[in-house]
């Protein structure tokens, strides 16, 4: 279920791309260098191991928003917020403190058998955040590099 138009939801921002030390800084870990920006950028706390994706290897590291976020700025307005007409003459939605709820997650497995770990951890806070939504991050082959798509829905297939 969407949130209402102008209604700021909670985000599960996952990433997913090949590990790191091995694959740091290659095109298929392009997600993860884009979390870790984030997270920086953000203020949250460190990654850390999450158990919510089972002991079958398919775990993940998390980071949740330690502060809240500074009054009157969200990031993405018009993705998270269309149609709203309260913003200021940067395209940013004013918020109260601490009303944006984002959870980051990195996957530390392969990419190609991320999705179960990804699906576990996601579906655990789904769960406590029923009007959350998922934002996936990860490289595009086809795109030309530097190059970013944003979709609402759907699957990878």
């Amino acid at each position: 279920m969407a949130g209402r138009p102008g209604k700021i939801v909670p985000l599960f921002i996952a990433s997913i791309g090949n590990p790191a030390p091995a694959y740091a800084n290659t095109l298929h870990s392009a997600g993860h260098t884009a979390l870790e920006q984030i997270r920086v950028v953000r203020g949250f706390a460190p990654f850390r191991k999450d158990s919510a994706a089972g002991a079958a290897g398919r775990g993940g590291l998390i980071s949740r928003q330690s502060d809240p976020v500074a009054p009157g700025f969200s990031w993405l307005p018009g993705i998270l917020a269309p149609g709203s007409s309260k913003t200021d003459r940067l395209g940013r939605e004013p918020v109260k403190e601490g009303e944006e709820d984002w959870t980051l997650w990195q996957s530390t497995s392969l990419m190609n058998v991320s999705g179960k770990g990804l699906g576990q951890a996601y579906g655990k806070w789904k769960r406590a955040n029923k009007e959350g939504q998922l934002v996936v991050l990860h490289d595009e082959l086809e795109k030309a590099l530097g190059k970013a798509t944003f979709r609402r829905g759907g699957s990878a297939r």
